[in-house]
């Protein structure tokens, strides 16, 4: 069943600094339709895991390389939230999975889902 997935606020954190929009229909994320909050949730899990992934094969290539050298860049992967009659959402994933349990614990939030 489809469901309305409204935006009501934005945590502060340094990674969401500038985006204040609240109350806004969440439409697509990274262009897929979004069809309820479990949906919503859904497409976050396998975004992280694409950057937990893209870690451990980082990871595996500083411990074959020869200099041990991690590389230069991040994994390059986004999250785009969509919003109904207004501008676009744009995190980088792999941050935003880093201050996933900061935001939660800043707004008392016991766990993710």
């Amino acid at each position: 069943k489809d469901q309305l997935v409204l935006l009501v606020t934005v945590f502060a954190h340094e990674l969401t600094f500038g985006y204040k929009r609240g109350w806004r229909v969440v439409e697509t994320y990274n262009g897929t339709s979004v069809t309820s909050l479990g949906h919503l949730r859904d497409l976050w899990h396998t975004t992280r895991e694409e950057v937990r992934t893209w870690r451990e094969a980082q990871a595996e290539k500083v411990h074959t390389a020869e200099d041990g050298k991690p590389p230069a860049s991040g994994p390059g992967i986004f999250v785009r939230l969509g919003l109904q009659n207004d501008d676009d959402i744009v995190l980088d994933a792999a941050a935003a999975v880093d201050a996933e349990p900061g935001v939660l614990k800043t707004h008392a939030i016991e766990r993710a889902s």
